[in-house]
């Protein structure tokens, strides 16, 4: 990792010993002249120099991204992290692509676990409300190699969870089953896994080919099954309007779901409350164009949702305050 190579040099420099300083203490600090290098340099420092999560909100996802190759290069795909937004206009009745999800659920889940990272993630991303953490945690599904685990539960917990059962797993989201055997390609692997039972034992888990379904010879001790989408059909409140649990149960997974989020819950969360306020260092990307990146956003909630209530009339939508937290987060 670059960062390893180089560290000596800047923990010479004289301006990274005053931002050593300054983040000991508590209060806002404002940064400025700091190029786009410099400033994935500084934060990859202060990652390695506190251990803690940094939070780094930029103006959109193709600069989180682009910061992403950065942190890469400097600390490891390991500890660099990338949180997109949906990529779609609020109120648009469709879902996010089945890769933008894999990738918010592979980041979700690395927010909940106990490993720091660097996470760059646009203000919408930052701002939009999810579902709360607790869930999401349950939903996380480990399998051990000699444990007991029912497999018609955990289809029906995974099919809960958002997976498709088919005939053969061809993309992420799916799962198969043949008797005891259980295909299932879940996000954040590159290939799916075969999960062998002996009744309610795991006997084997082995990643395997896409193209020629075979299995790999070596066997893995134990995985852990993300879910194929935020929401899991088991956690909706009871509180859910009939409209809603009208449309999840003619199709499940209605198109447009995740944008009824503040919906099918008593409460959201943002992506901050995934993590410990004492393990985590939030920074912004140009601060001072905040507060005009959040005007244009509410504008264009506000907009959208006066189209929607008009063509959609009888239908019941989230208000522009139930989708997005407001300025005070800034």
């Amino acid at each position: 990792m670059l960062y390893e190579k180089i560290k000596k040099h800047i923990e010479n420099s004289d301006f990274i010993k005053q931002i050593d300083s300054l983040i000991s203490g508590t209060n806002s600090q404002l940064f400025y002249g700091l190029n786009h290098s410099a400033k994935a340099l500084i934060l990859s420092h202060i990652f390695r120099k506190t251990g803690k999560n940094i939070i780094f909100v930029t103006a959109d996802d193709k600069l989180a991204e682009d910061y992403l190759d950065d942190f890469d290069l400097l600390i490891g795909s390991d500890a660099s992290r990338f949180f997109p937004d949906f990529e779609l206009l609020p109120y648009e009745e469709r879902s996010p692509h089945y890769a933008i999800r894999a990738q918010r659920i592979k980041t979700l889940t690395d927010a909940v676990s106990a490993k720091p990272g660097i996470y760059s993630l646009s203000l919408r991303a930052f701002l939009r409300k999810i579902v709360p953490k607790k869930y999401f945690a349950k939903n996380l599904t480990s399998l051990e190699i000699g444990k007991e685990y029912n497999p018609d539960l955990l289809i029906s917990n995974l099919v809960s969870m958002g997976y498709e059962l088919q005939y053969q797993v061809s993309k992420v989201g799916e799962i198969a089953r043949r008797g005891g055997i259980i295909d299932i390609f879940t996000p954040g692997f590159h290939n799916p896994v075969r999960i062998e039972f002996f009744g309610d034992e795991v006997e084997s888990i082995r990643a395997f080919s896409l193209t020629s379904q075979k299995s790999s010879g070596k066997s893995l001790e134990q995985i852990t099954l993300l879910p194929s989408r935020e929401i899991s059909l088991n956690d909706i409140s009871d509180n859910t309007p009939q409209e809603i649990w009208q449309k999840i149960h003619e199709t499940t997974f209605y198109e447009g779901i995740e944008q009824d989020i503040p919906l099918l819950f008593d409460k959201t969360e943002c992506f901050l409350d995934y993590f410990d306020e004492d393990n985590c260092l939030i920074f912004w990307d140009e601060y001072q164009f905040f507060s005009s990146y959040f005007y244009e956003l509410n504008e264009e909630l506000t907009n959208m949702y006066k189209k929607a209530r008009s063509k959609y009339a009888a239908h019941i939508l989230p208000k522009p305050e139930q989708l997005f937290l407001d300025e005070e987060m800034i």
